[in-house]
């Protein structure tokens, strides 16, 4: 049985990824994280996602990329996913040569509400498809888990 994702943020804005669990609730949590400390921005179609910053990004960046390196087989139809993502984690990189860490990320909605839940709901897809078939159809005792908007 997957364990839940559990993630810090410390004092000093330095995230922590404890567990892992399904991805795309650990992108909730990531989200859920951010959101009790950057202002809140609300999205095209209601979401709400943080403001946060380039070091931010690069945080939440760099963990998910952790995550899509530890997939050790994806079907060859699915390259197309992990390379759109991969795109925009080499964009996020190159934009820190012409900005300060501290400073707002500049497409924050796009980086919350596309990249990052697509590729959480890309590796959610895959860590389930891993899973034995009997482990997904019952989980005992396990509290319905829903996205917040």
């Amino acid at each position: 049985m997957m364990q839940r994702p559990r993630v810090t943020l410390t004092h000093d804005d330095r995230l922590i990824v404890h567990t892992v669990g399904d991805p795309l609730e650990l992108w909730d949590q990531l989200r859920r994280a951010y959101l009790a400390r950057r202002p809140v921005l609300v999205g095209r179609d209601g979401w709400r996602y943080p403001a946060t910053t380039y070091l931010d990004v690069v945080e939440v960046a760099n963990a998910l990329e952790s995550v899509l390196a530890g997939v050790t087989t994806r079907p060859p139809e699915h390259d197309e996913h992990a390379d759109r993502w991969h795109r925009a984690y080499g964009q996020i990189f190159e934009a820190l040569n012409h900005h300060n860490l501290n400073e707002r990320f500049g497409e924050n909605e796009l980086f919350w509400l596309h990249f990052t839940l697509q590729l959480a709901i890309y590796l959610s897809v895959l860590a389930d498809r891993s899973r034995p078939a009997w482990e997904r159809a019952f989980t005992p005792n396990a509290p319905r888990y829903q996205l917040e908007r």
